[in-house]
């Protein structure tokens, strides 16, 4: 399946801050696309929200006992600043449900649900 956002977020208020992402309107038609696709395609700009918040709307909707994200990033200090994010957005210690692998370091244990990567030629390594 295939989704494209569309760009009209700075016309609305919400009072939830991250509401006003653009991802934000397509929520369910996502969620409905992770359940019904092997492979989901989000179009988006840059900022929409496709990261931090893809990952927790799945985070909150299917079964975190068996659930894990990985979710890659193309650099490193991205995929750390991303999980300190999504980490603080879902109140929890990061290192625990939301943590990081990049070079040098791994933040994350057996408990992470969402895991942020940097990609490089040893990320099969770093999958949970």
């Amino acid at each position: 399946g295939m989704y494209k956002l569309k760009n009209n977020h700075k016309e609305k208020n919400y009072n939830n801050e991250n509401a006003i992402l653009p991802i934000y309107e397509a929520k369910e038609k996502i969620l409905c696309g992770v359940e019904s696709n092997d492979i989901l395609i989000v179009i988006g700009d840059t900022g929409s929200g496709k990261t931090t918040q893809i990952t927790q709307f799945i985070y909150q909707k299917f079964d975190s006992n068996i659930l894990r994200i990985c979710c890659t990033q193309p650099r490193r200090i991205a995929a750390m600043s991303i999980s300190k994010k999504v980490s603080k957005d879902l109140n929890c210690k990061l290192g625990n449900i939301v943590g990081y692998s990049v070079r040098f370091e791994n933040l994350s244990d057996m408990d992470t649900k969402i895991k942020l990567l940097e990609n490089d030629k040893d990320m099969s390594q770093k999958v949970f």
